[in-house]
């Protein structure tokens, strides 16, 4: 009779934690998909660059490599860098990202104007705007441009326009990511420790009610009493380490307050954690002997 009643109350147990580990292992697996297409000393992506003399002047020009990040394009001076490139990366719904300051730029794809810092239409002999010097801004922004789903096979165009005092003349490096990707990324960091924040406060605040029950059982009592630390300790940490313990000031006020030189309050708070467990462990084989 018992194993009539045992079995049939073990198998919501198993579901529920075979749900519990599956979505944990989902939100593990998510990835983030990108390439960054920057051409560096040992990595090259295919690009072929031009240059726009400051006479109005176009040139094929070719990285000349100081390190495995530097280069420059020639010695001669130059207000616009064309780059160009066969898009074979395969990405579902890709758009390129793409961070730069004391420049602008246009990104075509094949003949298609996907995105231009500019207002102008005006171009030269060589399909250059013809860009005003008060319209390149100076501050660093950054900028995400959807491309089309059918974008493999297709050539990739970024001109970049420098202002007369640019320090640095480098092409603009693209980033091509999954938009898909980014988001769930983004919801898998947030869930996480969303969902550890949940549990730890409904245990914490469910044992808080227990204890406030009288229990006659010195023991009970000292039990519910380490689980009540377990799980205080437990949800304080875990808000210490989210945003929102950052974002409400709360990491300040321990740093602040608690946290010396040398000190790690995440293993003080593990190191604690442990304690209590060894205890109770401990209470358990105590109380089962002593009933032996």
């Amino acid at each position: 009779m018992s194993k009539k009643i045992y079995l049939p109350g073990l198998l919501p147990v198993l579901i529920a934690a075979c749900l519990v580990v599956g979505i944990f292992i989902a939100i593990h697996r998510v990835g983030y998909q990108s390439v960054y297409l920057n051409d560096t000393e040992s990595n090259h992506h295919g690009w072929e660059y031009e240059i726009r003399m400051d006479a109005g002047e176009v040139k094929k020009v070719s990285p000349r490599y100081i390190d495995e990040y530097s280069y420059t394009l020639s010695d001669e001076n130059y207000d616009a860098v064309k780059r160009c490139r066969i898009m074979e990366e395969e990405l579902k719904d890709a758009n390129l990202e793409m961070s730069y300051m004391q420049c602008g730029i246009e990104v075509f794809l094949d003949d298609r104007l996907l995105y231009s810092d500019f207002q102008t239409a005006e171009r030269d002999a060589y399909g250059y705007l013809l860009v005003d010097e008060a319209a390149i801004r100076e501050e660093l922004r950054s900028v995400a441009v959807s491309v089309p789903e059918d974008y493999k096979g297709k050539k990739l165009t970024i001109i970049t326009f420098f202002s007369q005092d640019a320090e640095y003349r480098y092409a603009v490096d693209p980033n091509l990511q999954s938009w898909d990707t980014v988001l769930s990324h983004a919801m898998a960091d947030t869930v996480m420790p969303m969902l550890w924040l949940v549990f730890c406060g409904s245990m914490f605040l469910g044992v808080a009610v227990c204890c406030m029950i009288p229990m006659p059982d010195r023991i009970l009592r000292f039990k519910m009493a380490l689980l009540f630390l377990v799980y205080a300790v437990s949800f304080i940490m875990h808000v210490y380490q989210s945003d929102i313990g950052y974002y409400s000031g709360l990491q300040e006020w321990i740093d602040q307050a608690v946290v010396k030189e040398s000190f790690d309050i995440g293993m003080a708070g593990l190191a604690l954690l442990a304690a209590c467990t060894v205890i109770l462990l401990a209470i358990e084989i105590w109380a089962d002997r002593k009933k032996q």
